[in-house]
């Protein structure tokens, strides 16, 4: 019995810290703050949509710039083989014509003595007009030849004129993608700058009061925004000034409050409010089954950790690696509990602290 109180006190050494608050801020300023935070969220998330909505426009701009350089280099490709095919159509060309002007040359220098020969080398009428056809056949064919040819050379010419054309269309877009890639990174850069000017403006504003790395949607609500229960708040954070009822009291709670109560069903999925290490998934007195977590470190360097009570069901066990947002238990009724409802505990510098200041983009409906 000894052993397993002090297992609990040590656990309790690790979850439950002083009550006192992160800052002597009045209640006024806080809530200024909050405000404040909360106009600097919803500004952000409205820039966070510009900024994806640009980024998401130049990478299109980029896949078809991409594309406009693979159809150039292909249309290259195929210019660079109708040229090779003019070159051979031209050599051939040249060959033909060197025959057919042999031919000529040879008819012409030796005139009607040609004919002459080839009639006198016949023997008889018929011959000699068969191999003057012959000749003739010779000669057309050499012409016929030449002019195919100068076809063949004129539909390559006019395909790669074609081509040509193409490349000069697709050249032209490719400048003007370029163009329009120019003023999209531009536009970019200037959201992006104005984007971290603002994260830096609002974690001065929130490290002044103590709520650094908890208000640019880094943290998850343990309960489901989407259900209607979750910002049901039936009892706030106490920093040992405010004291809780006596009928809490009566059931075995203390009198001050280390974390917010949310008022949801048993059985309402309770998630991880950060990646984390399940540090405690054991019944734990007052707060019944509970879960603790410990998330590490955040941007400023402040430990980050986590608590859920009174919950119906431990999904998790000791050791466990969990993401945010993973179900880590039910609510319930369990432990030193009126009524069925999640027990959340916020821990930063091994302090419990007001959860409701580091979600200052919600509304909560306080229920005391």
């Amino acid at each position: 019995m000894i052993k397993r109180f002090s297992a609990v006190l040590m656990c309790l050494a690790i979850l439950v810290f002083a009550c006192t608050p992160t800052l002597a801020a009045t209640t006024e300023e806080l809530e200024q703050a909050k405000a404040e935070l909360k106009k600097i969220q919803q500004s952000l998330t409205d820039n966070k949509k510009n900024l994806d909505n640009v980024k998401a426009q130049l990478a299109e701009t980029n896949k078809q710039l991409d594309a406009t350089n693979q159809q150039i280099a292909a249309l290259d490709a195929q210019m660079a083989g109708t040229k090779a095919e003019v070159a051979e159509a031209e050599a051939l060309r040249d060959a033909q014509e060197k025959a057919l002007e042999s031919r000529i040359n040879v008819m012409y220098m030796y005139g009607d003595t040609g004919y002459m020969e080839v009639l006198f080398s016949s023997e008889d009428f018929s011959q000699m007009l068969s191999k003057l056809d012959s000749i003739r056949s010779v000669v057309q064919a050499d012409r016929n030849a030449v002019n195919a040819l100068d076809a063949t050379k004129k539909q390559i010419e006019s395909k790669n004129a074609d081509l040509e054309a193409q490349k000069q269309v697709a050249v032209e877009a490719k400048a003007l993608q370029e163009s329009i890639k120019k003023q999209q990174s531009e536009q970019a850069a200037a959201l992006q700058k104005a984007y971290d000017d603002e994260i830096a403006a609002g974690k001065a504003l929130a490290g002044k009061y103590g709520l650094n790395g908890m208000i640019f949607g880094d943290y998850q609500w343990p309960i489901d925004p989407n259900n209607p229960e979750a910002f049901i708040i039936t009892s706030r954070f106490s920093n040992g000034q405010v004291t809780r009822g006596a009928d809490v009291v009566a059931a075995g709670g203390t009198a001050t409050h280390e974390g917010v109560d949310i008022g949801v069903k048993s059985g309402t999925p309770v998630l991880a409010m950060a990646d984390g290490t399940v540090i405690m998934a054991a019944y734990n007195g007052g707060y019944g089954n509970y879960v603790g977590l410990d998330h590490g470190k955040d941007a400023e360097g402040h430990s980050i950790g986590s608590g859920y009570g009174h919950l119906s069901e431990i999904k998790v066990t000791q050791g466990q690696q969990v993401k945010k947002g993973d179900v880590v238990g039910l609510s319930g009724n369990t432990g030193a509990s009126t009524g069925p409802h999640l027990h959340f505990n916020l821990i930063i510098d091994s302090k419990n602290v007001d959860a409701l200041l580091y979600f200052p983009t919600y509304n909560f409906n306080i229920q005391e």
